[in-house]
């Protein structure tokens, strides 16, 4: 869906003077690893905690619905599929590849200029993030993490270290449930002990919260200056 969405985009606007390369902005050189490690880690600590807690809430309304979502896997094994492997691989690709690029243009690079250059770039920043996160399933997790990119882009005029960042997300979160299906006899998680971990997500929320706030009000003024697009543009 995004990727068609994308390439209308790019088919409608190219005739018009439309530059991808305006919307990528420049390549960190070199790279701010330790940044983007300590953004993804604040991020990653918040979503799990959003998670936790608006599930757990859930688990009392929907307690199946909820236990579904716990026990889904992204990956198969040879039970479901003749060609595991590959549908793994597969999986991975989309994950860490296509996603980050297809969503980071769409929400962080089409998104956010065309509803800054309407309502505003802080209404854009917020709505954006909004809709990005209503995408998914943990939506207050995902807000906070399109909010954080949003400003990430803006301050750094890089399309491609905010792509960067999202692939770093999902690249982690996919090993890390690879991971736990390599343990031996992996249990499946119950909703008791689920909604018993309430205060573990409040914790996380807790702990992340500030760095966040911090980051947030540190590059809120970026949102008063020109788009991303036009500077690049500009410096061409």
């Amino acid at each position: 869906m995004f990727g068609g969405g994308v390439a209308w985009y790019i088919k409608q606007y190219g005739p018009q003077g439309f530059e991808v390369r305006s919307l990528m902005g420049p390549t960190p050189s070199p790279w701010p690893w330790k940044a983007m490690l300590g953004i993804w880690f604040m991020v990653f600590l918040f979503s799990l905690g959003s998670f936790q807690v608006s599930y757990g809430a859930l688990s009392f309304v929907a307690p199946e619905l909820v236990e579904s979502t716990l026990n889904q896997s992204l990956f198969i094994g040879p039970e479901a599929t003749a060609f595991p492997l590959l549908h793994n691989i597969l999986m991975v690709i989309l994950l860490v590849v296509a996603a980050p690029i297809l969503e980071e243009f769409l929400f962080r690079g089409v998104l956010l200029h065309r509803w800054g250059t309407r309502w505003g770039l802080p209404g854009a920043v917020v709505g954006s993030s909004l809709i990005f996160g209503i995408f998914h399933a943990n939506w207050i997790g995902l807000s906070m993490f399109g909010l954080v990119m949003a400003l990430l882009y803006l301050r750094s005029r890089s399309l491609g270290l905010v792509m960067g960042v999202h692939a770093l997300n999902n690249g982690i979160a996919a090993g890390l449930e690879v991971a736990y299906s390599w343990l031996p006899d992996p249990a499946p998680v119950s909703l008791k002990d689920f909604q018993a971990g309430w205060w573990m997500g409040l914790l996380l929320m807790a702990v992340s919260a500030p760095f966040l706030w911090r980051f947030i009000r540190r590059n809120w003024p970026f949102t008063a200056q020109p788009l991303p697009y036009e500077v690049n543009g500009q410096s061409r």
